[in-house]
């Protein structure tokens, strides 16, 4: 069944939609400049609604790391991280899987061999590569067992090397956060190296009270993308990087010298969201690509510009097809990467549009 087919049989077969607005991604006070994949713009007094949709996608508009999310290797069972990793971070081949997938309409179970790969700097029993239609992604043995200490779980997951400590924020016992940006982590991982004896204390609950600084955490070879790494003033790490919720007690004096090492290094930034949202109305609908124009949020419609969006990505195209765009819409386009301004405006690294309103103050505009 060829995706357009799909998506209609969608539409006939309950889908799973709530109709809701639900997420404001822009607002100008007095208008404001704003920065989207490192261009800035310049936008109206407007806040930009999209209507949150969740649908239950059928089989053939699925991605094949959405079909395939759980492989059995070498008798572990593995989940997939849903992130995909470089060739150049592979080690070489480890064997063969096999993949399953569930059809949530057919209520099919699909079952599919595929290449596992080691993963440089990890252990093939904690995190492997499994290629995909040309892609790797990271797959992370389905096993819970929390770590006993700190140097385990630092040690385990080569965190030194696959982890980066650049952005961070601090949130004071007011509640305000403060971001910024450091260039050498260097001095951070040395220190809390010397903290490899800390006691797991998971399941303790956090002292209020005290700084907390909070690092965003993406590492390409472990499949994360902006977890969180955590230390309070009271001395306690804790992350989500590996999915499963870990603390451990470093202490305060630790904490202390952490929290200072990092101001000492950094420099204030802006907050950076989970991810880009850029909006615009459709000028044209192509084979592979949309562009859209986002001179309806600036102030003079002479200073918008045009956005070319790729649709080679299947999570893009069930999007522009279950929309049935044509031209003249209002949408919201969600992206990791950055907007090219040499080719076209072309935006990297889109998952999803959807469906946008305009609202200035309480009013609800449909565009």
């Amino acid at each position: 069944m060829r995706l357009k087919q799909a998506l209609l049989a969608v539409c006939l077969a309950a889908v799973i939609t709530a109709g809701v607005l639900a997420l404001i991604f822009f607002h100008g006070k007095e208008g404001r400049s704003v920065t989207l994949g490192g261009v800035e713009r310049h936008y109206r007094d407007v806040s930009a609604v999209t209507r949150d949709i969740g649908i239950l996608w059928p089989w053939e508009a699925l991605t094949v790391s959405e079909q395939y999310t759980e492989m059995t290797f070498q008798g572990q069972r593995y989940q997939s991280r849903g992130q995909a990793v470089d060739e150049g971070l592979l080690e070489g081949p480890a064997g063969v899987c096999e993949a399953v997938g569930y059809d949530e309409y057919t209520e099919e179970r699909h079952q599919r061999s595929f290449d596992v790969y080691r993963i440089r700097g990890l252990q093939k029993e904690q995190l492997a590569a499994v290629e995909m239609d040309g892609a790797y992604y990271v797959f992370l043995r389905d096993e819970y067992r929390e770590p006993e200490t700190l140097g385990e779980l630092l040690d385990s997951y080569n965190l030194k090397e696959n982890v980066e400590l650049e952005r961070f924020s601090i949130r004071g016992e007011n509640g305000k956060e403060q971001y910024y940006a450091l260039e050498d982590d260097g001095a951070l991982w040395e220190l809390l190296t010397l903290c490899k004896e800390a006691e797991s204390v998971s399941g303790a609950e956090d002292k209020d009270g005290g700084e907390v600084i909070s690092f965003t955490v993406t590492s390409e070879p472990l499949g994360v993308y902006k977890r969180v790494l955590e230390v309070s003033e009271e001395g306690i790490l804790s992350t989500n990087l590996l999915d499963r919720g870990f603390a451990f007690d470093i202490g305060k004096k630790a904490a202390g010298e952490l929290l200072s090492l990092a101001r000492s290094g950094a420099e204030k930034a802006e907050y950076e969201p989970y991810m880009e949202t850029l909006a615009g109305t459709v000028t044209e609908v192509g084979e592979d690509y949309i562009r859209i124009d986002d001179s309806i949020l600036c102030e003079d419609e002479n200073d918008g510009m045009e956005f070319l969006i790729p649709a080679e990505d299947i999570r893009i195209r069930r999007c522009v097809e279950h929309l049935e765009l044509s031209g003249g819409e209002l949408v919201a386009v969600d992206f990791t990467g950055k907007i090219e301004t040499e080719h076209e405006n072309r935006v990297q690294g889109a998952v999803s549009l959807s469906e946008a309103f305009l609202s200035e103050g309480e009013a609800l505009i449909p565009e």
